[in-house]
This record gives structure tokens, C-alpha cells and sequence, in this order.
């Protein structure tokens, strides 16, 4: 029998993502046709390496290599709905040359869901959360997604925890990094080109494997151009629905900045996210406010909570990060966040101000964070 796709409407939250374009929906799945979908091989939890290793074992032998077709070039969606659709061919050339004209320009999210249908086919019968979302074209840390050929799979966790100033800090995990669904040597250079020229690089598709990753179906030469240019790439996002879990609200224009001076690895995102959910801000006057009360010094946060807007600012408006050095150089708790402060601030464009801040640093050096001075120091060098 053929699928059936129905929007259906759980009760929305009110959590905010500092990546997400559109509110998320969720869509029921009837009659689907149980392709695309995740395969875990047993394990015993022994160690996190092993359960990495699992996990990469997978992600290659039931998605990778299964999508490919050595004869045919196109993304691995295209191959998927080609494959394994019922639909007449002159029909699925119709739908895919619909599907390639919304994906390639900027589309509202409902066009974006109607021409993603016959893959969204393809999915086994049940609920599934659908998201227009930014997405790192890396797998966690700082090498591009194509690299990654094995090793540990770090935002492959369902939530990211840590202890910060013997607080605990958790994030719950949403698909934000990706893996590949192509070898590199199929990437066309001659493509990749074409996408440089463009400001607009259309949409991916992605679909949520574990944690915090997700495998890229479609986008593989827009992602490489994403990460030239150290941003992230706009995604269609399919992830199991499970009872009970954010639907994550769009970015409400807090955050409107799409380069970054760096990807963001796991542990620095999660370090933003967490802020946002413990100030629950989902607005740019928001975030203003506070910041102004800082500078004002109407409020002087922990040095955890210091540490942690130093990262917003320095990833999301760094043209004000320099407007923190009173605080950071004049306030003796927040001494050990000097280094973290002035690599931030070293890594922007050169400039006069920024030169100013470093010598002044310099001539007033009470050499208690002798990493700072050396930034410094590097600096004029």
C-alpha cells in the first residue's frame, strides 16, 4: 500500500536552540516503506571506545555502503528514492526535479517538507520529528565530515555532561554535526566551484543517526564549501519523534551571525546551549540586557557563567568580545579566564583597537596568567 504522511500535533515546549531555523514539527508515517532507517549492532558497553567503534561499524555497513551505487553519481537520497520508490519513472524524475529546485534556493519550510515526501517515504511506520536547522559540517571536533574515517565518535552521546564549577552541565542532543554518505574521491571539483560563487547554498538533508550526529543524505559539495567558509550548513533534519522530548523553537534572531571564527567542536556548542536553556533566552533584547548588565556591572556572574558567555560572544557577535576586557582584566575571580579571553580576541581581524587592548595588557601585566601575556606577546610578534 502506498505511505501516508500526516502532520500530527504534540504539545510544544518552549526550548530554544541556538541552531534552529523553524519551529519543529512531527509527522506520522503509515504504510512506510522501512529503508531508511538505523541498524545497532549488539554491544556490551564495556568501554566508550568499543561502543564507538559500534557505532562506526554500523553507520558504514548499513548506511554508507548500502546507499551507494558504484554506477551512479547522484546524492544518496536521489539513489534511495530511485532504488526503492514505487512511483512510475517518469513521476520520480518530476518529483526529483521539483526536490532539487526547492533544495537549491531559500525555501519555506513547508515547501521544504512537501519536496522531501518520497523520501520521507521511505522511512519506517511511526512518528518522526522534522526540523530546519543549522548544522556543522564536521563530526564534533574540528576536521571536516568527510575526513572522519574512524576512531571516537564523541558527539555520538544521546546528552553531553560534564561538571562545571562542580555544577553539573547537560545538554540534551539534537542532530548538530554530521557524517558523510559519500566517499571525498566522489566529490566533482568542478561542482564545488559552482558553489563558491554562490552566497545561498540551498539545503541539505540529514538524518538523525545518535547523539548529537546525523547522516548527511543530500549537500555533500554544499557542506564542503560550509566549512570553507567556517558556517553552517542549512538542513532538513529527520529524527525519530520520541514521547515526551523537546520540539525545539526556531533562533528568534538572538543569534543572526553565520560565520564563525571557528566550527564550534561538541564540548564548546554545548557550552552555549547550556547557557541559553539555564538563562531560558530566546531573545536578542535578552541577551542585550544582560550584557549590559555586566558592563555596567550590575551583575558579576561565577566565573563558570563568565567563562561560558565569553564563548557566546566570541562565537556569535565577536565584533563586541573587546568590550569585555574591563571586566575580565579588572576582576581577580575571573583571572583564569584571561587566556581563554585573549585567544578569543587574537584570532579576530587585526585591528588598532584590538592592538590597543593587548598593550595595555601588556604594560599593566601582573604576570599571574603568564598564557595571557604569551597571547599577548605572540601577538606583536
Amino acid at each position: 500500500m502506498k505511505p501516508k504522511i500526516t502532520q500530527v500535533h504534540p504539545i510544544t515546549s518552549t526550548n530554544f536552540h541556538l541552531l534552529q531555523i523553524e519551529d519543529s514539527v512531527v509527522i506520522q508515517v503509515k504504510q512506510g516503506r522501512n529503508i531508511l532507517k538505523n541498524e545497532w549492532t549488539k554491544n556490551d558497553y564495556q568501554s566508550s571506545n568499543e561502543y564507538a567503534m559500534d557505532l562506526l561499524f554500523t553507520y558504514k555497513e548499513k548506511i554508507l555502503y548500502s546507499a551507494t551505487d558504484e554506477n551512479y553519481w547522484c546524492p544518496t537520497c536521489e539513489r534511495l528514492i530511485r532504488r526503492y520508490a514505487y512511483n512510475l519513472e517518469e513521476e520520480i524524475l518530476q518529483q526529483l526535479s521539483n526536490y532539487r529546485q526547492v533544495m537549491g534556493k531559500s525555501s519555506i519550510f513547508q515547501e521544504i517538507i512537501e519536496a522531501n515526501k518520497p523520501l520521507l517515504e521511505l522511512l519506517p511506520s511511526g512518528s518522526y520529528t522534522l526540523s530546519l536547522r543549522k548544522v556543522f559540517p564536521t563530526y564534533g571536533e574540528q576536521a571536516c565530515f568527510i575526513d572522519f574515517l574512524s576512531g571516537s565518535l564523541t558527539a555520538s552521546a544521546d546528552s553531553y555532561y560534564e561538571f562545571m564549577d562542580n555544577e553539573p552541565m547537560t545538554v540534551e542532543a539534537s542532530t548538530i554535526y554530521m557524517l558523510p554518505t559519500q566517499e571525498k574521491e566522489r566529490l566533482n571539483e568542478d561542482t564545488l566551484k559552482e558553489y563558491r560563487k554562490k552566497d545561498m547554498l540551498g539545503y541539505g538533508v540529514v538524518w538523525g543517526f545518535c547523539g548529537f550526529l546525523g547522516c548527511l543524505l543530500d549537500g555533500h559539495h554544499k557542506a564542503m564549501i560550509a566549512y570553507e567558509r567556517n558556517q553552517p550548513l542549512d538542513c532538513f533534519v529527520i529524527e525519530p519523534y520520541i514521547e515526551g522530548q523537546p520540539l525545539w523553537k526556531k533562533n528568534e534572531g538572538v543569534f543572526p551571525k553565520k560565520r564563525f571564527p571557528e566550527i564550534p567542536t561538541i564540548s564548546e556548542f554545548c557550552f552555549l546551549q547550556n547557557f541559553i536553556d539555564e538563562k531560558e533566552m530566546n531573545s536578542q533584547e535578552e541577551l542585550l540586557s544582560y550584557f549590559t548588565a555586566i558592563l555596567e556591572r550590575k551583575m558579576i556572574p561565577q566565573e563558570g557563567e563568565m567563562d561560558q558567555f565569553i564563548h557566546l560572544v566570541a562565537y556569535f557577535f565577536p565584533e563586541r568580545l573587546k568590550e569585555l576586557y574591563a571586566i575580565i582584566s579588572t576582576t581577580y575571580p575571573y583571572k583564569s579566564l584571561r587566556e581563554r579571553f585573549f585567544h578569543f580576541l587574537a584570532r579576530q581581524a587585526r585591528s588598532l583597537e584590538i592592538e590597543k587592548i593587548m598593550l595595555d595588557f601588556l604594560i599593566y601585566d601582573d604576570y599571574e596568567s603568564p598564557q595571557a601575556t604569551k597571547i599577548c606577546e605572540d601577538y606583536f610578534r
